[in-house]
């Protein structure tokens, strides 16, 4: 079911951004990773998406 949310429960609907940032923050430190926001995350992908097409 596409619907426009990244997060979203079984049911299709959207779950809220503190909780979806609460709950990364939480596996984050249970991995033992420094902190980091969730939403800093789309910067490291895109520069790994660019080392990948690079090649």
């Amino acid at each position: 079911m596409d619907t426009g949310f990244v997060f979203t429960r079984p049911d299709g609907t959207h779950l809220h951004l503190a909780w979806a940032s609460g709950w990364f923050k939480q596996l984050a430190r249970e991995a033992g990773l420094p902190p980091i926001r969730l939403h800093d995350l789309r910067f490291g992908i895109r520069v790994n998406q660019g080392r990948v097409e690079a090649l």
